[in-house]
């Protein structure tokens, strides 16, 4: 059983870390998505922390696609592989950080928390939840990097297509974020602690 396993995995391995790579970015976009959904659809206007938060995920994403740029130039290796991994390890750290603050800001018993629930929870708490996520994700695919390199060279539309769209969605998403906060934060130098209004607007 364990022979076969090492087989499919010497076999598939790059692969699988290839869309490994890509779907933990689609991951972020999704959360991010989540969270902008809340805000346009619901009004829920993103604290200072919560802008933090959006960043850092932002960050983390930067270093999967490192590593899918350098697969597409031809050019990655373990080491540029283990950049990648670091960016994401170092930019969870980050967020893990500002979430944290924000779980504590709200930890009395009669605080009701800022912003909406999901599943019992805020979301800055999941948004700590995810963090730690990629850090013990990037540690397993460092861990096993001789088998999920994803040097995956063979010609594939699909997955090709696929990698561009998330690479294409995440540009968008990064515009749309940048957008938001401009229009929430106005021609002032920083956003209030409970914003309500889109201060370039008013």
């Amino acid at each position: 059983m364990l022979g076969s396993t090492q087989k499919l995995l010497k076999k598939y391995g790059s692969l699988l870390g290839l869309l490994a790579t890509t779907g933990m970015i689609g991951a972020f976009l999704l959360v991010l998505w989540g969270s902008l959904s809340a805000q346009f659809l619901l009004h829920e206007l993103p604290c200072p922390l919560c802008v933090l938060q959006r960043y850092s995920m932002l960050l983390v994403c930067l270093g999967p696609i490192y590593i899918l740029i350098c697969r597409e130039k031809g050019e990655l290796d373990l080491q540029k592989y283990m950049i990648g991994h670091g960016i994401s390890i170092l930019s969870s750290l980050a967020g893990m950080l500002f979430s944290a603050r924000q779980i504590l800001l709200h930890i009395p018993a009669n605080d009701p928390g800022y912003g909406g629930v999901f599943l019992g929870l805020h979301f800055y708490t999941w948004s700590f939840i995810t963090f730690i996520f990629v850090i013990f994700y990037s540690a397993v695919m460092m861990i096993f990097s001789d088998l999920l390199l994803p040097n995956y060279t063979k010609s594939n539309k699909l997955v090709d297509f696929g990698i561009k769209i998330v690479l294409y969605v995440f540009l968008f998403t990064t515009a749309v974020i940048f957008l938001a906060i401009v229009a929430e934060l106005g021609f002032n130098f920083k956003l209030p602690d409970d914003p309500i209004y889109y201060e370039l607007f008013r």
